[in-house]
C-alpha cells in the first residue's frame, strides 16, 4: 500500500490511489521525535497566523484611540454601544423600546440583545464605569479579538474536515481576506463577527459528532451545535440562514449516506435548534418593554425551525420503509422532502393567511422576513452594488475551490463534512451577491475550500513527477499573490472614511451635547425627549449617542416605524417651501437641523432634483446648507424660521473644504415697521463666527400705502451662547426715491423663538 491519510470516520485509506501517485513499499512511521517537532512547528504556525490576524484587525487604532476619546466607526456601532452602556448601568437589562430614536413617538429596537449584553457583561466583570470611554475603549478591543476566534474556529474546521494543512491555509486565508477584515477591525462594534463566530464553532462541533465512534460523545457534540446555532438566533436573526444550511447538508447527506452518524447527529443537532428558538420566540413574546431584553423573533424563524427539526426524522421514517435499493430510496427520500418544504412555503402561510388575514402567503413572508431580520433572506435580491470589490481576492481560488467540493461530495470516498463545505459555499456566494457586508459570511468557507482544493493539488503534485509538481506549485503561488497580496491595500480605504466623516461632524455633535440646550436624560430611554433634531437619517445613531438627541431617522430601516422617520427625514431636506418644512419641524418637535456637506447632492437626488447642478436646484437641502438660510426656496430672500446657530469647518480626505452648520428652528419674530409712507425696507443682521466666514443676513419687503410693513426674522442680537451670534443691533432702513429713514433695533431671543411681534417707528 501507498502512504496514507486520516479520513474523517477514523479509518485509513490509500493516498496514492486517491492522487493518481503510484504504488510503492510503505515508508516506515516517523520518529516521536520527529512527530514532536511537527506538532511544535503546526501550533507555532498557528500562532503566528493568530498573531498575523489580530495585527491586521488592529492598524485601525489609531484612528479610532485619539487621546481618551474613543472614535468609534460606522453607524450601528454607536447604538450597540448605546444598549451596552444602558446594560452595564442597568445589570444586564437591555430595552426594547428607545423614545430617542425616532422621535416624537420612539421605535421598537428589533435587534437581538445576545451581543450587546454579551460585551455589557465583560465590561462589568472587568470594571468598566457605565456610560464612560473605558466601555467603548473595552469593545472596541473586543472585536478583533472575536475576528481572532474567527480564525482560530477556521482552522478547526478545516482541521476536522481535511487535516492540519488545510486548517492552516484555511486559517491563513481567513486572517487576511478584507470582507473578513472589515467586519472585525477594532472599533468596528456589530454583531457581524459573533455571529459569524458562533455559526462556525458550531459547524465544527458538527464535524466533532460525525467523527465520534462513540453513540454519547456523538449527541454531546450535535446537541452542542444544535444549541449554539439555535442561540445564534439571539445575537442577528439571519443567522436563521445558518440553520437552514445545518439542516440543508444533514438532509443532503442522509439522503446519500444513511448511516447511525449521520442519523444521530442531524437528530441532535436540529432538534436542539428547534427546542432553543421556540425557548426564544417564547421569551420574545412575553418580553416587558424596559425590563427585559427584547428578541423580536417571529413565527417565521419558528416555522424554519421545526421544519429543519422534522427533516431527518421524517427521512429516517422514509428510509426505513423503503426499498433497499439506492435509487428508490433517493426518489423517496427526495420526494419527503419536497413534500415537507412545499407545505411550508405554500400550505402552513395559507392557514396563516386565512387565521391572520395576510394578504399573501409570499407578501407576508417578505414582510417578516424583512421587518425582524432586518437583514437576512429577504434582501438576497435587493442588496448594495460593488461586490465584486469584496470578492476579487477569490477570483484565481473560487472556480477550482467550489469545483473541488462539489466533486469531493460526489465522490464514493467523500468525507464528512464535504456537503456542508459544499452547501456553505454556495449560500455564502449568494449572500455576498446580495448584499455587501455578508462577503463576511462567504469567507470562512470559500477559505476552507480554497484551502482544501490547494492541499488536494499539493499532494497530486507530490504523487506525480517533478514538472507536474513544479507547475502546480507555480501555479498556487501565482494564484496566492492575487488572492492576498493585491487586496492587502484595498480594505483600510473602506474603513477610514468612516472614521474620517465622524470626526469631520464630530464638533458638531459635541456642540449640541455641551453647549446646545439640553431635551432631557438621554440615558433613560423610556424619559420622553422635548425636542428633537432633523438630521440626515444615516447620522441618527450618531446624534442619539454621541450628541445626547433624540433623532427623527435613523439606520434601523426595514420596518414601518423606521421606515417613518427616513420618509419624513427626505420630506423636510426635499420640501419645495419653507412653509413645508416649518410645519413639518413643529409637527415633529425639532428644534435644531444638522446639516453636513456629505448628503447635499444624495438629498437633492432623492427630491427629484439634478445634483449636478446643486446651486441652482432649489429645496430645504440646498437652502440651509449651500446659501446658509440666506436663499428661500420659493422665493428670492432669507429663510424666516431657521437660523444659524453653529458652523464647523473641517477638510475632505483630499484637502478640500468640508463643513457642517447647525440651524435652529424658530417662529420667527414678527417686526412690524412703521415708515413715514410707501417704499422699501431692509432690514440686516451682521452675523459673526470666531471659525466661519462672516453673515450678512438681509430681510426685505415693501411698505403699504399707510406705511407699514410686517417682517418675519429668525435672528436675535443679544449676545447668546451660540458660536453665532449678532454683531451688533439690526439696522433698518426705509427709502422711497427721495426720502431714508434709519433705525436700529434690539430683537430679544425670547421675541425670535415664541415668535412675539416687535415694533419699529421710523417717523
Amino acid at each position: 500500500m501507498g502512504r496514507t491519510e486520516d479520513a474523517a470516520w477514523g479509518e485509513r485509506r490509500p493516498l496514492a490511489a486517491e492522487y493518481g501517485g503510484k504504488r510503492g513499499p510503505k515508508p516506515a512511521a516517523p520518529a516521536p521525535e520527529r512527530r514532536h517537532w511537527r506538532r511544535c512547528l503546526h501550533w507555532l504556525i498557528l500562532l503566528g497566523i493568530l498573531a498575523g490576524a489580530f495585527f491586521l484587525r488592529s492598524l485601525d487604532a489609531r484612528h479610532v484611540f485619539d487621546g481618551d476619546s474613543v472614535v468609534i466607526p460606522g453607524h450601528d456601532t454607536h447604538y450597540h454601544l448605546r444598549r451596552i452602556q444602558h446594560a452595564v448601568a442597568a445589570s444586564g437589562r437591555v430595552p426594547a423600546r428607545d423614545a430617542w430614536v425616532n422621535a416624537p413617538e420612539g421605535a421598537d429596537i428589533y435587534w437581538p440583545a445576545g451581543f450587546d449584553l454579551g460585551l455589557a457583561a465583560l465590561c462589568r466583570l472587568t470594571g468598566a464605569e457605565p456610560w464612560s470611554s473605558g466601555v467603548e475603549r473595552r469593545c472596541a478591543w473586543a472585536i478583533p479579538v472575536l475576528g481572532v476566534g474567527v480564525v482560530l474556529a477556521t482552522w478547526w474546521v478545516g482541521r476536522l474536515w481535511r487535516g492540519p494543512g488545510t486548517g492552516l491555509l484555511a486559517a491563513a486565508l481567513v486572517a487576511v481576506v478584507p470582507s473578513a477584515i472589515s467586519v472585525s477591525m477594532v472599533g468596528r462594534v456589530d454583531h457581524d463577527v459573533a455571529a459569524i463566530l458562533a455559526a462556525t464553532v458550531a459547524f465544527a462541533l458538527y464535524l466533532h459528532a460525525l467523527r465520534s465512534e462513540a453513540r454519547r460523545p456523538r449527541c454531546i457534540w450535535a446537541a452542542a451545535a444544535g444549541i449554539l446555532l439555535g442561540g445564534n438566533l439571539w445575537i442577528w436573526p439571519g443567522a436563521i440562514v445558518f440553520v437552514l444550511l445545518a439542516a440543508a447538508a444533514s438532509v443532503t447527506t442522509l439522503l446519500v449516506d444513511d448511516t447511525p452518524r449521520h442519523r444521530d447527529a442531524a437528530l441532535y443537532l436540529l432538534t436542539a435548534v428547534a427546542v432553543v428558538a421556540r425557548a426564544l420566540c417564547t421569551a420574545s413574546a412575553s418580553a416587558r418593554p424596559l425590563q427585559v431584553s427584547h428578541l423580536y423573533l417571529s413565527g417565521f424563524h419558528l416555522v424554519l425551525s421545526w421544519a429543519g427539526a422534522i427533516s431527518p426524522v421524517l427521512l429516517f421514517l422514509v428510509f426505513r420503509y423503503a426499498p433497499r435499493r439506492p435509487a428508490p430510496r433517493l426518489l423517496a427520500g427526495g420526494a419527503s422532502q419536497a413534500l415537507l418544504w412545499g407545505l411550508v412555503l405554500f400550505a402552513v402561510p395559507g392557514v396563516w393567511r386565512a387565521l391572520r388575514g395576510a394578504q399573501s402567503f409570499v407578501g407576508a413572508t417578505a414582510d417578516v422576513t424583512v421587518s425582524t431580520t432586518g437583514e437576512g433572506i429577504g434582501l438576497l435580491g435587493r442588496g448594495w452594488p460593488g461586490v465584486a470589490g469584496d470578492l476579487t481576492w477569490a477570483a484565481a481560488g473560487l472556480p477550482l475551490a467550489a469545483l473541488f467540493v462539489l466533486w469531493r461530495a460526489v465522490r464514493p470516498d467523500r468525507r464528512a463534512g464535504d456537503w456542508l463545505i459544499a452547501l456553505w459555499l454556495a449560500i455564502g456566494i449568494a449572500l455576498a451577491l446580495g448584499q455587501r457586508r455578508f462577503a463576511a459570511v462567504l469567507a470562512v468557507p470559500l477559505a476552507l475550500s480554497v484551502g482544501g482544493s490547494w492541499v488536494w493539488l499539493l499532494r497530486l503534485a507530490a504523487a506525480r513527477r517533478s514538472a507536474a509538481r513544479l507547475a502546480v506549485c507555480c501555479a498556487l503561488g501565482g494564484a496566492l499573490a492575487i488572492a492576498v497580496v493585491r487586496p492587502l491595500d484595498r480594505w483600510r480605504p473602506r474603513s477610514v472614511p468612516r472614521s474620517w466623516e465622524l470626526r469631520a461632524i464630530r464638533p458638531a455633535l459635541d456642540w449640541l451635547q455641551t453647549a446646545a440646550p439640553s431635551p432631557g436624560d438621554s440615558h433613560d430611554f423610556g424619559a420622553r425627549p422635548r425636542f428633537a433634531v432633523m438630521a440626515f437619517w444615516h447620522y441618527g445613531h450618531w446624534l442619539t449617542y454621541a450628541a445626547g438627541q433624540a433623532n427623527i431617522a435613523c439606520p434601523f430601516g426595514n420596518t414601518p416605524q423606521h421606515q417613518l422617520g427616513l420618509d419624513r427625514s427626505q420630506a423636510f431636506f426635499g420640501a419645495r417651501t419653507e412653509a413645508q418644512a416649518a410645519d413639518l419641524c413643529r409637527e415633529l418637535g425639532v428644534r435644531y437641523v444638522l446639516s453636513p456637506e456629505l448628503p447635499v447632492p444624495l438629498l437633492v437626488k432623492q427630491a427629484g432634483l439634478d445634483p449636478r447642478h446643486l446651486r441652482q436646484q432649489r429645496c430645504v437641502a440646498t437652502s440651509l446648507h449651500l446659501h446658509r438660510g440666506l436663499q428661500a426656496p420659493e422665493r428670492d430672500g432669507p429663510l424666516e424660521h431657521f437660523r444659524l446657530v453653529a458652523e464647523f469647518p473641517a477638510a475632505w480626505p483630499s484637502g478640500r473644504p468640508y463643513t457642517t452648520r447647525v440651524f435652529e428652528y424658530t417662529l420667527g419674530a414678527r417686526i412690524v415697521i412703521q415708515a413715514p409712507g410707501q417704499g422699501d425696507v431692509s432690514l440686516s443682521i451682521d452675523i459673526v463666527d470666531l471659525l466661519a466666514p462672516p453673515l450678512h443676513y438681509r430681510a426685505a419687503g415693501r411698505t403699504s400705502a399707510d406705511g407699514v410693513c410686517e417682517l418675519r426674522v429668525p435672528y436675535d442680537t443679544q449676545r447668546a451662547t451660540r458660536r453665532c451670534q449678532a454683531a451688533g443691533p439690526a439696522r433698518v432702513v426705509w427709502q422711497d426715491g427721495t426720502r431714508e429713514a434709519r433705525a436700529e433695533l434690539d430683537i430679544p431671543d425670547e421675541a425670535v423663538r415664541t415668535g412675539a411681534t416687535i415694533r419699529c417707528d421710523l417717523h
